[in-house]
C-alpha cells in the first residue's frame, strides 16, 4: 500500500493562505481598535468636561469598538453597559455637560482643597501620597525610551493619568501602523513597551483610582469610565500576549 502524500493540494494551500490572511486582518482590526479607548479615556479623565469630550461615549461607534474586547470578557461587557447608561443619561435631556460635570470634575481631579481621586500614579503608590516620587521618574524613563516627552515637561508630573493614557495611545498607533506595513520588528517593540507599561504602571494604580471614585462619586460617569478603563487594560494585557504569541514575536 502506498503512503498518502504529505504534499497539500493547491486548493488546500489556497485555503490556508485565505485563513492566514483573515487572521492577519483580525489582528490588524484589534491593533487599530486599541487606539480608540486609550484616546477617549485620556480625553474624558484628563480634560475639563465639554460636550466634545463626552460625545464619543454616547455614540454606537465607540461601543462597537469596545465590543471587540468586551466579547472576550463578561466583566468588561457589564461595566461597559453601565458606562453607556451613565453617558446617555447625561446627553439625553440636552443639558450642558460643563454645567453638570464641571464642579464634580474639579472636586475629583483638580481641587482646590482635597482632591478626592488624585490622577497621579505617585499619589496612589507612594506611602506619603506625594507627587514626583521614584515612580514618576520611572514613568519618565519609559517615555524617553520611546523618544517621547510630555508636552509641558518639566512643569507637569509625568505620571498624570492623562499623560500615561496618551503614551499608551501613541504606542498603540505605532504598533498598528507598523503591523499594517509588515514591519513586525517595529510592531513588536511597541507592543512590548505597551505590555511593560501596563504591568509596571497603569495596572499598578488603576484599582486604587477606581476605589477612590467609587467612594466619592459612585454613580458618576467618571466612576463608570474608570471601571471600564481598568477592565479594558486587563483585557488589553492579555490581547498583547496573544498577538505576540500568534505572530511569533518575542515576549518582553
Amino acid at each position: 500500500m502506498r503512503g498518502a502524500s504529505a504534499t497539500r493540494s493547491p486548493a488546500c494551500r489556497a485555503t490556508a493562505c485565505e485563513k492566514g490572511g483573515e487572521m492577519r486582518e483580525d489582528r490588524e482590526l484589534v491593533l487599530r481598535a486599541r487606539v480608540v479607548p486609550y484616546g477617549c479615556f485620556q480625553a474624558l479623565l484628563g480634560s475639563e468636561p465639554t460636550d466634545a469630550v463626552m460625545a464619543p461615549l454616547a455614540t454606537e461607534d465607540f461601543y462597537d469598538v469596545m465590543n471587540v474586547f468586551a466579547r472576550q470578557d463578561e466583566k468588561l461587557a457589564a461595566v461597559l453597559d453601565a458606562l453607556r447608561s451613565a453617558a446617555l443619561a447625561l446627553t439625553a435631556d440636552g443639558r450642558d455637560v460643563a454645567d453638570v460635570l464641571g464642579g464634580l470634575y474639579g472636586r475629583l481631579f483638580v481641587g482646590p482643597g482635597t482632591i478626592e481621586a488624585a490622577p497621579w500614579e505617585s499619589a496612589h503608590l507612594a506611602a506619603e501620597r506625594m507627587l514626583f516620587q521614584a515612580s514618576t521618574l520611572e514613568v519618565r524613563k519609559a517615555y524617553v525610551q520611546q523618544g517621547l516627552i510630555p508636552q509641558n515637561y518639566p512643569h507637569v508630573a509625568d505620571d498624570h493619568l492623562a499623560i500615561e493614557l496618551d503614551f499608551m495611545r501613541l504606542l498603540a498607533r505605532r504598533a498598528a501602523d507598523a503591523f499594517c506595513k509588515g514591519d513586525e520588528a517595529a510592531a513588536a517593540e511597541s507592543l512590548q513597551a505597551s505590555q511593560r507599561f501596563l504591568g509596571d504602571h497603569l495596572l499598578a494604580w488603576a484599582p486604587s483610582l477606581c476605589r477612590a471614585l467609587e467612594v466619592s462619586a459612585p454613580e458618576s460617569v467618571y466612576a463608570k469610565a474608570a471601571c471600564v478603563l481598568e477592565r479594558f487594560m486587563k483585557v488589553d494585557r492579555d490581547v498583547l500576549c496573544e498577538i505576540q504569541d500568534a505572530v511569533a514575536l518575542p515576549q518582553p
